[in-house]
């Protein structure tokens, strides 16, 4: 189970920044959180953000489609290639 918080309201005022927040939104924080060393009264204070948990096998898998992916890079350095035959072609 993942936990939810909306740590929207304290991230101006968080020690490391705001950016910290936003590189841990939408995933897993766990190990971020954990590995700077906060205080007890830190750790309290995310209380107040919960929100509640998240069954993890109800998020969907991402599927990454390789193959479609490799066939637009290989069109694209196509019509790379292509656009510097026209252009030696006209120079």
């Amino acid at each position: 189970m993942y936990q939810v918080y909306d740590v929207t309201l304290f991230m101006d005022n968080h020690p490391g920044g705001g950016e910290v927040w936003l590189r841990a939104t939408g995933k897993d924080a766990t190990v971020d959180f954990s590995d700077v060393d906060h205080s007890d009264i830190a750790k309290g204070k995310m209380e107040k953000y919960y929100i509640g948990e998240i069954d993890q096998s109800t998020i969907p898998v991402k599927h990454s489609n390789s193959k479609h992916t490799l066939i637009i890079k290989v069109l694209l350095v196509g019509i790379m290639v292509g656009a510097l035959g026209i252009l030696f072609a006209v120079l």
